[in-house]
């Protein structure tokens, strides 16, 4: 994986280190970071169309409304919410 990747990887793991603590069981644990780490994928996916969009403006061409159109529609394809 590469270092953003890793990143991410680590954030979900943070994320349920609560749980894991609270006595979850495992594989309940695993669950819930393998469905945070897909959505954190999912925004880094979005927020790469939409800071493509943003990008356009900031050198001189018209915003690209279809990078952002793209960022949301990549969201609610995978059900993540804003």
């Amino acid at each position: 994986m590469n270092e953003r990747m890793l990143e991410l990887a680590e954030q979900a793991r943070s994320y349920v280190a609560d749980a894991i603590e609270l006595g979850f069981p495992r594989d309940q644990v695993d669950d819930i970071r393998d469905e945070k780490f897909a959505e954190l994928i999912v925004r880094e996916c979005a927020g790469v169309c939409h800071t493509y969009g943003w990008g356009m403006l900031e050198h001189g061409r018209p915003g690209n409304s279809i990078a952002d159109d793209c960022g949301v529609l990549i969201k609610e394809h995978f059900g993540v919410e804003e």
